[in-house]
């Protein structure tokens, strides 16, 4: 009785992560030439995937326990909702440099997520060198979702993983599956059988642009060097 009792339960278990496949994500951001910017993310998986992690309110204190704790986010917004036995998360974020902001998968304050979301974070790099930066993510949907081989493709036919990034100035190169608004918007559109498959790599290579604030602030500088200049000649002229 009991060996049917623990089959029974794990087929239930099983059954609730073969759900967790049939996700929907989409993250979209804009970053600026100082390097700040915003993130909208949202995700949609069926309502049972929430059950190990509390239901929706305990996604919710996730949340919010994790924005609480990551100072490289200036300042956010998020809402977690049930309809239709989909569980839908959305997240509004800000932040004042992604240089920090890739730093977050680093810094332990991921820790408290399931273990799973590190196949959807993935693996970011970020390398600047000289005016030139280079940014890389290596996304492992099948590692988040490892009961997905079970399910006929079909099954993800109406499913998709979707990023997009906007930049300042128009990428000198990039793998993006779609590209717009002159270079400047990269977007990844991927099925979410194709995601499940290989992993996702996400690249482009973009140079760093002057900030209008550091370059104003420069004329600055050289307007007030040539007049402190133009006075100490004045005075030696003077004193001659």
């Amino acid at each position: 009785m009991k060996s049917c009792r623990a089959i029974v339960r794990l087929l239930a278990v099983l059954g609730t992560l073969l759900l967790v496949s049939c996700i929907d994500g989409r993250e979209e951001y804009w970053i600026h030439a100082d390097g700040s910017g915003r993130a909208e993310i949202t995700y949609s998986l069926p309502a049972a995937a929430a059950r190990f992690q509390g239901g929706a309110d305990g996604v919710e204190k996730l949340l919010t326990d994790f924005f609480a704790n990551t100072p490289a986010i200036s300042s956010s917004t998020h809402a977690v909702t049930v309809k239709d036995d989909r569980l839908t998360v959305s997240v509004t974020a800000r932040f004042d440099s992604v240089v920090e902001l890739h730093k977050i998968s680093d810094n332990g304050t991921m820790g408290n997520f399931p273990s799973s979301a590190d196949g959807l974070t993935g693996d970011i790099k970020l390398d600047l060198t000289g005016r030139e930066v280079s940014a890389s993510r290596v996304i492992s949907a099948g590692k988040a979702l490892p009961m997905a081989s079970l399910m006929p493709a079909a099954q993800f036919a109406a499913h998709r993983l979707c990023y997009i990034v906007h930049l300042p100035v128009a990428a000198k190169v990039s793998n993006a599956t779609r590209i717009e608004n002159g270079g400047r918007t990269l977007v990844w559109d991927y099925p979410l059988a194709e995601a499940l498959r290989r992993p996702l790599t996400l690249r482009f290579q973009a140079p760093v642009p002057i900030p209008m604030r550091w370059l104003v602030g420069g004329i600055a500088v050289i307007v007030v060097g040539v007049l402190a200049l133009f006075v100490l000649w004045r005075k030696w002229r003077r004193t001659r």
